[in-house]
């Protein structure tokens, strides 16, 4: 029988698999156990979600750093298994495409599918990524974004992000050179771009066309600025493997993830019997069957003996990386993270954290305390729960601060914390075993007299992120851990859930001022 709890609240996607191992369905989700959960306590599925659920004998799941990154692996993996039960995203054609449309001041828009007239890049598998290139070209190169001219400039003319053909200023002429440079960068060919746009801007300075030339000049950095985020977001590998292992227990543990195209597509997990050669032992029996990629990431060095062996076993030279910084290191922590989830999802770090922090039980319930504001503007704060060391987003809790004005991080915290367990002690609701709080010895110090005021003999710690140094109250200087040691990738997992959940309200309340 299929057991969702064993999933954690995290991000993802899952794949139901049948019988024989070959996956029926695969989704995405914020939360893995929430989602896969309402397959079973829903009565609403339709037939063939229902035929699905009948035929399948187990669910997989791939732990994810965040949404955008499940929408992108499940398309891959869709795209690889064509899973018979998935009507959704097996064809290009679902994706959208970025249109340059045919009309006197062309637009750039986004388009369903490929039709007469204008052109098209694309498709663009994610979202977030099409839309933020549609807007920066449009902010760049002043193009208009209005169905119709209308008969004034509107507010993005004033903002400088539109050279408003509505209203006269800009001739078609022009209006069409800016069009073909948008073209340009959509083909990729910024680094061709920049050169001829700087000659323009030498040659308007010459002519003492001084403001086109500063236009050119703002172009050119925007365009500068853009080319270096491509390159880091590019980091990722066209066609890896990423290896990790942990032991414990006598086995040695090790998943392996793929990336082929630049895109994660894929994990499969290995157990061997505990033993320094174990690593070494898994290389050499799985490439001896499995085609050797370009690349290899490996939290441990091989040895040049095993990197020879491997080249010759592609036919070409196979680069093994062991990152210690950068986007490849992400990669790896993300394996890591897959495998403390999938074996070591909750006791042995809660086990560990009750020794290293003095703690007379397991804290089994957690809570973390995050602020978050804008030099002191609309001041927010957030509240998350881990149980048995897995997100309980349902316990989550939001604040507004009521009573501090300013830049004052420390009464903001004090507020909080009071609020928060002098509800629960009204309401006779659980306590947590281990209050967190984001920051340093001032924090933790203010949280801590908050609970003691309340009467409650709570276990308070501080998490400051610089050196993630724990501060914890039977010590006078912070706890320095290995940042491997699962008990720190929790604590860290917790401070930075709580974080993200103040900065997405703290957002939402900025938004929402800005559009009254």
């Amino acid at each position: 029988m299929i057991d969702p709890s064993r999933l954690p609240h995290l991000p993802g996607c899952y794949i139901f698999r049948n019988s024989h191992g070959q996956p029926l369905y695969i989704g995405k989700a914020r939360d893995l156990r929430q989602r896969v959960s309402n397959y079973f306590h829903s009565r609403n599925h339709g037939p063939r979600i229902r035929r699905m659920l009948d035929l399948a004998r187990d669910v997989d799941a791939i732990v994810t750093h965040n949404e955008v990154e499940a929408f992108l692996l499940e398309n891959t993996l869709i795209k690889k298994h064509q899973p018979r039960f998935n009507v959704d995203l097996k064809d290009a054609k679902t994706y959208a495409w970025l249109h340059i449309t045919a009309e006197t001041f062309p637009r750039i828009v986004t388009a369903r599918r490929v039709q007469a007239g204008g052109e098209f890049f694309g498709p663009y598998v994610s979202g977030t990524a099409r839309n933020e290139i549609r807007t920066t070209l449009n902010n760049i190169f002043g193009l208009r974004t209005c169905k119709r001219l209308p008969k004034r400039a509107c507010l993005r003319k004033q903002m400088g992000t539109c050279c408003a053909p509505c209203a006269g200023e800009v001739s078609a002429d022009d209006y069409a050179q800016r069009v073909r440079d948008a073209r340009q960068v959509l083909k990729g060919r910024i680094r061709q771009l920049i050169p001829r746009l700087e000659a323009r801007m030498n040659k308007a300075a010459a002519g003492m066309q001084y403001e086109s030339a500063l236009q050119l000049r703002n172009r050119i950095h925007s365009l500068q600025h853009t080319l270096e985020r491509q390159q880091v977001q590019t980091a990722r590998p066209h066609q890896a493997d990423i290896i990790h292992s942990l032991t414990r227990e006598g086995q040695t543990l090790i998943m392996r993830f793929g990336v082929r195209n630049g895109v994660l597509e894929g994990k499969e997990e290995f157990v061997f019997e505990a033993g320094d050669d174990a690593p070494e032992e898994f290389l050499s029996r799985y490439y001896a069957s499995q085609p050797v990629p370009r690349e290899i990431i490996l939290s441990e060095d091989p040895g040049p003996g095993m990197r020879e062996w491997l080249s010759r076993q592609r036919g070409g030279r196979v680069t093994v990386t062991v990152p210690q910084r950068g986007n490849k290191r992400r990669l790896l922590e993300l394996v890591q993270l897959n495998l403390e989830t999938t074996y070591f999802s909750g006791p042995d770090s809660l086990k560990e954290l009750e020794e290293l922090l003095g703690l007379d039980r397991p804290p089994l319930i957690m809570e973390c305390f995050d602020i978050s504001h804008l030099q002191g503007s609309d001041m927010v704060a957030s509240m998350v729960r881990f149980r048995d060391g897995r997100p309980e987003p349902g316990a989550y809790r939001r604040f507004r601060i009521r009573n501090v004005s300013g830049i004052n991080d420390p009464a903001a915290m004090d507020e909080v914390v009071t609020r928060r367990y002098s509800r629960l002690l009204r309401e006779g609701s659980d306590l947590p075993d281990l209050v967190v709080v984001d920051g340093g010895l001032p924090q933790r110090n203010i949280a801590e007299r908050a609970v003691q005021k309340l009467d409650l003999d709570l276990a308070v710690i501080a998490l400051a992120k610089r050196e993630e140094s724990v501060y914890v109250p039977s010590r006078k200087s912070p706890l320095l851990l290995d940042h491997r040691r699962p008990a720190l990738r929790l604590l860290q997992r917790l401070r930075d859930e709580s974080h993200r959940f103040a900065l997405a309200y703290h957002r939402r309340l900025r938004n929402q001022k800005m559009r009254s």
